[in-house]
């Protein structure tokens, strides 16, 4: 059964309650939150739908039975905003499951993964399962890939800082996945490494407030929230500390917090990675 965006769009429309209205995920391109995808591995596509209705959001599953697209199942969606909706295979490999976005405010969406059960949509994420951005791939660990997905969730922790963790799908629950570290996390160091040559006198401390230097009154410390969580020493960045370069006039505060926390992410990365052994994609740029 061959269908394209606008019939996907047509056949939701159809089955949407009176009043509804599709809804948008956001983007540079605004489109319809339809998607269609086999969710529950019987070889024809569900068709999933987001819509407002009276201020709210729902989500719609349609399913192709008896040569007609009936409605299955709806569930209240969360927030004001679509950010994110695909069909990714994370509990399962090969089984796609429905991933949503649900935008909570300017910065964080919740995310929903959905499982196609008996009994309907079963949303298998946690409550606290929120991110800012999202990236979702297959990452590989000593023993190679799995056809399941991963997911690295960045969270927004200010002036361009974010908080990134990768998370499977294990044992029924999903788990921090501390083995994914060495294959993605030199891409968190590039971001970082692209941030200090890009904006060099910009301020990404929790403690300095947007616009304004960092107190020299108060020690600033800032955790590098982007790495792992550890056992060990965490590299922390105490601007204190570069101030002196700062005075001598080899550079701001602001760019010495800067350099010092992607030099610091680095050594902490890399201290741990052994590149020849990276696996083959891995960006270690």
């Amino acid at each position: 059964m061959a269908v394209n965006e606008p019939q996907l769009i047509a056949i939701a429309a159809a089955h949407l309650p009176d009043g509804a209205e599709l809804a948008m995920i956001d983007g540079p391109y605004a489109r319809a939150a339809v998607f269609a995808a086999d969710l529950n591995g019987d070889r024809v596509p569900e068709l999933a739908v987001i819509y407002r209705l009276n201020g709210e959001l729902h989500l719609l599953a349609l399913a192709f039975r008896g040569g007609a697209w009936t409605a299955t199942q709806t569930v209240k969606g969360i927030g004001f905003g679509v950010a994110h909706m695909a069909a990714i295979p994370i509990m399962r490999a090969g089984v796609p499951n429905l991933t949503v976005g649900w935008r909570i405010d300017a910065t964080l969406s919740k995310l929903s993964v959905y499982e196609w059960t008996r009994e309907g949509l079963r949303d298998a994420a946690p409550a606290g399962m929120s991110f800012s951005s999202l990236e979702a791939m297959d990452m590989p660990d000593h023993r190679g890939a799995d056809g399941k997905t991963e997911l690295a969730l960045w969270t927004h922790a200010g002036a361009g800082a974010y908080q990134v963790e990768i998370m499977r799908w294990t044992n029924g629950a999903f788990q921090p996945a501390p083995d994914a570290y060495r294959y993605y996390f030199p891409k968190v160091v590039l971001y970082y490494d692209q941030l200090t040559r890009q904006y060099p006198e910009r301020s990404i401390s929790s403690n300095c407030r947007q616009g304004r230097r960092c107190s020299r009154s108060r020690a600033a410390f800032v955790p590098l929230s982007s790495l792992p969580r550890s056992r060990g020493p965490r590299p922390y960045i105490r601007l204190r500390s570069r101030r002196r370069e700062a005075r001598a006039g080899v550079m701001s505060i602001e760019a010495a917090e800067w350099r010092y926390r992607y030099a610091s992410m680095t050594r902490w990365i890399f201290s741990r990675t052994d590149l020849r052994s990276s696996p083959s994609g891995a960006n270690t740029g």
